[in-house]
Order: C-alpha cells, then sequence, then structure tokens
C-alpha cells in the first residue's frame, strides 16, 4: 500500500525526502488536503500553527503526534531559520516514523548528498569529538558506527585540506560510452552512434578550456578527465586535451591529475604509454562487479577476466589505481557481491569505492525493474558493513563519502584507500571547499560568491548537440559570471 501526505506549509522538500528513505518500495503521494487521505497504507499530516510544528501520523489503526516549538534552536551547525525548521520538521516525522514502523536508518534522519560537511561545520565552531558525537546521535538520530565514520573522515579530509582556498580544481568531461549500463544516468553518448561528433566536440572543449582557462587567476590543486568512459574516443583527441591543459595552465603545484580510463575494453598499451607521458598520477578502472553475466545484463561488453588483464597491464606504469564496485545490482546474490569483493581485494588497488545501486529517473533500469531480483535493504546494509570491516582488514581506510537520491537503504557511496594514496579531487569536489571549473558537457562549475558566502553553479548543456550547437551562448554565460567574481 501507498503513503498519503498532506503538507500545510512551505517545507515539503525534507518530508518527502525523509519518506521516500524509510519507505523506498512504496509510492508517496503528496495530497491537497485531508478528503484525499483515503486507502494508504500511513497517512501523514505535517503542519505550523501559531509557531508550533505539528506532525501526526495515523492510520486505522494508530494515531500518532509529535510538537515542536518553532522557537527552539535545532542545532547551532544548522545556519538560517527557514533551514533550521526545516530540519526539526524532518527530525520530528523521523521521530513518529521510527516509533510506529520499527525502521531504524544507519543514518538517522540525514538524506543529504555531504553529510560530511556537518562533521566540518563543527570543528569551525570549536567542537571536539565527543561534542560533536553527541550531535550526530541525538540531534541528527545517527547510529553510533556512522557517527564515527564521518568523524573519521572528517579528520582525514582536513589533513588533505591544507593551502586549498588560494587554489581550484578542473573537471573535464568526455560524454562517450562504449555501451550505456542499465543504471547509468550520466548524460553519455553511445560512441559508435555519435563519433561523427567527436572532432568537433574536442575543438569546442579545447576552446572552452583556453578561454575560460585565461579568466582563472588561482592555481590548480587537482584535474579530472572523467565521463562517460574518457577512453573510448581516439588517442589523438586524448592528447589533444592533454596538451590544451598543459599549453593552458601552470601546473606546477598541480597535486593529482586523474583520467577516468573506467571500462577495460577501451584501455590497452598504447593508451597507458600516452596517459603516462602526461604524467597521469591516477587512473580509474571500475569493475562494479566481476561476474560475467550480470555484467552482460547491465549492458556492459567486457568480462571479468578483462578487468583483471587491464589492472595487470597498468601495473607496469606508476599510476595509482582506483576501482568502484556496486552493492546491489540487478540479480546480484550476497556470494556474487563477496567473490567480487575478494576478486577486487587480490588485485591491491590504491582506491576502492564501494556504491550502493541508486536507481535514477534517466537511467534505463527504471523502466525495467520487474525483469530483475534486488537485494533487500536489510541484506545491502550488511554487505556495506562487511565490506567495510573486509577493507579495515585490508588497510583500506575510508577518506570521502557521498550519498546520492534514490539510493539503496538510504545508505551512502564509501571511498576507501591505501595510506597516503587518497584521491584528493574526490574529497575536494565533494566537500564542497574551493572553486571547481568544469569543461565540457554536463559539467557543472561550482565558483565561491562573497556576496552570497555560498557556491554558485554554472552548468554546461547536458547534450553533445545543444553543447556544439550553442557553444558561443555557453561561453559568454561562464565568462560573465567568472569576470564579476
Amino acid at each position: 500500500m501507498d503513503i498519503g501526505i498532506v503538507v500545510k506549509h512551505k517545507y515539503s522538500t525534507p518530508i518527502l525526502e525523509l519518506c521516500k528513505a524509510i519507505f523506498a518500495d512504496k509510492k508517496i503521494h503528496l495530497v491537497k488536503d485531508e478528503s484525499f487521505l483515503s486507502g494508504f497504507e500511513y497517512n501523514i499530516i505535517s503542519e505550523i500553527n501559531n509557531d508550533v510544528l505539528n506532525t501526526t501520523i495515523f492510520n486505522e489503526n494508530i494515531n500518532k503526534n509529535i510538537r515542536s516549538k518553532r522557537e527552539d534552536l535545532f542545532s547551532e551547525v544548522i545556519k538560517g531559520y527557514d533551514t533550521q525548521v526545516k530540519f526539526q520538521l524532518k527530525r520530528d516525522c523521523y521521530m513518529l516514523l521510527s516509533e510506529i514502523t520499527l525502521k531504524k536508518l544507519p543514518w538517522g534522519m540525514l538524506t543529504g548528498i555531504r553529510p560530511v560537511k556537518l562533521v566540518h561545520k563543527m570543528y569551525e565552531l570549536n567542537c571536539d569529538e565527543n561534542q560533536i558525537k553527541l550531535e550526530l546521535r541525538d540531534k541528527f538520530l545517527l547510529e553510533d558506527k556512522y557517527a564515527n565514520l564521518m568523524i573519521e573522515i572528517a579528520k582525514k579530509e582536513r589533513t588533505i585540506f591544507v593551502g586549498y582556498e588560494e587554489k581550484c580544481s578542473l573537471y573535464i568531461s568526455i560524454p562517450f560510452c562504449p555501451t550505456k549500463c542499465v543504471y547509468c544516468s550520466f548524460p553519455t553518448h553511445i560512441y559508435k552512434k555519435w563519433s561523427y561528433l567527436e572532432d568537433e566536440y574536442i575543438e569546442k572543449l579545447c576552446r572552452e578550456i583556453v578561454e575560460i582557462g585565461s579568466k582563472i587567476t588561482q592555481k590548480i590543486d587537482t584535474i579530472y578527465i572523467g565521463g562517460g568512459t574518457p577512453s573510448s574516443i581516439k588517442k589523438s583527441s586524448i592528447e589533444k586535451i592533454l596538451k590544451t591543459l598543459y599549453n593552458t595552465f601552470d601546473l606546477e603545484e598541480l597535486r593529482e591529475l586523474t583520467y577516468e580510463a573506467g571500462r577495460p575494453d577501451t584501455i590497452d598499451k598504447d593508451l597507458l604509454e600516452l596517459l603516462n607521458l602526461y604524467k597521469i598520477s591516477r587512473i580509474s578502472i571500475n569493475p562494479q562487479t566481476f561476474n560475467d553475466e550480470i555484467l552482460k545484463k547491465m549492458g556492459r561488453s567486457h568480462t571479468g577476466n578483462d578487468i583483471k588483464d587491464s589492472i595487470d597491464l597498468a601495473r607496469s606504469y606508476n599510476f595509482d589505481i582506483n576501482m568502484d564496485l556496486i552493492v546491489g545490482l540487478p540479480d546480484e546474490t550476497q556470494d556474487s557481491y563477496f567473490d567480487t569483493l575478494d576478486t577486487i581485494l587480490k588485485l591491491n588497488p590504491a582506491n576502492i569505492t564501494i556504491h550502493a545501486l541508486a536507481i535514477k529517473r534517466a537511467a534505463n533500469l527504471k523502466f525495467d525493474l520487474e525483469k530483475y531480483k534486488f537485494l533487500s535493504g536489510n541484506e545491502i546494509n550488511y554487505l556495506i558493513d562487511s565490506s567495510m570491516d573486509r577493507l579495515l582488514e585490508n588497510n583500506y581506510l575510508p577518506y570521502y563519502l557521498y550519498r546520492q537520491q534514490h539510493i539503496s537503504g538510504n545508505l551512502a557511496n564509501i571511498g576507501y584507500s591505501k595510506t597516503s594514496h587518497e584521491g584528493i579531487y574526490n574529497i575536494l569536489m565533494m566537500e564542497e571547499v574551493h572553486n571547481i571549473f568544469s569543461f565540457g558537457v554536463g559539467g557543472v562549475s561550482k565558483i565561491f560568491s562573497s556576496d552570497s558566502d555560498k557556491f554558485e553553479t554554472i552548468p554546461n548543456f547536458r547534450d553533445l548537440v545543444p553543447y556544439i550547437e550553442r557553444f558561443d551562448e555557453l561561453l559568454e554565460k561562464k565568462i560573465k559570471v567568472l569576470t564579476k567574481k
């Protein structure tokens, strides 16, 4: 049965986010008023009357209510009156729902993408670790394990932040892939279909790098070349991009240059030698799973052995290697997942990121769910926790995390690394601590605005054709924003 919600104020989004996290397998209906609350498993009413926040949850068998005073301070770390109210409304709703359904989420009431930012804010308020843990547990209702995890990650990240404010990072988008995975929601284009636009795209991309690069006065800290699968394109195109970066920017203080090779069916000796020539420090080879049957169902055109061969080939060079895997892929079992994790641990990359499957609206998987079997939220939670234990046993320490909308079990994606091999761009991008200038299709620049004390986002077009056809318009807009800073 579905869930019906009436929201009698302007803060509907946090209530909906929380309900989607708790009732991941049910439809949520935001209805106009109580007269529409009929036939639902649970009915939720959220209102504000005379400065009192009032949340009620009921059905045929129960009727529970919680009230909070509007003037009460939710938490010092949450700034802004509206934001305080949103968090209190969400907390009240979570407390009632967890009592009624007996469901407790490991991340408590948190549904945001970047939870570790809360810990950094607490450190800036001179809170000690005990204060931070109490705040996360008692205000945000996190389980102790995840509160401790956030604190450990924040401590690690703060050792990476040295000198970050005077610098910036770059993201370069190559929006081509050999095939599109069924779970993918990124703006990617199948290479065989769109390769006729490659030369024109690379020309526009390099022009954007040069034109916008001339307006950037900060030193470059990290560069991430992603996609898509950047290794899908011609070697001459890759070299043109790398040459443009070196000719446009002073890279003397560059700490990290990452190339997302991604798919083993696009990796060969010529590619690795080219990347090595241009001093790429880190490459990503992302298996997601080593199960050949699941790889085929997901739309991959390679096998698990191809992944191993690519890793062996990359070992000939001095790259740090990142590897990703996804928990909860369609038709995956606990045994097949642990087989993948064990295989990756034997390959011994510098970084391993554990992703919980997120089924996005733009992914093809969204339309074929009935074709597959999926692990339950409890099973996925068990696999995430077991992965953490195994990674720690193998000297991988957590160093960044982020969360996505529609993520399985309201969990998080966690990056682990060997000591001193952390992916610096991942941290800087996720915690939004300095400017990120993005180039190419789907890139979103985040530029700090001293006027608002916030980061302003400047999105590029998400599709190849408008990026090419409306390039001059895009360039003019970006230059205008940058020159007023």
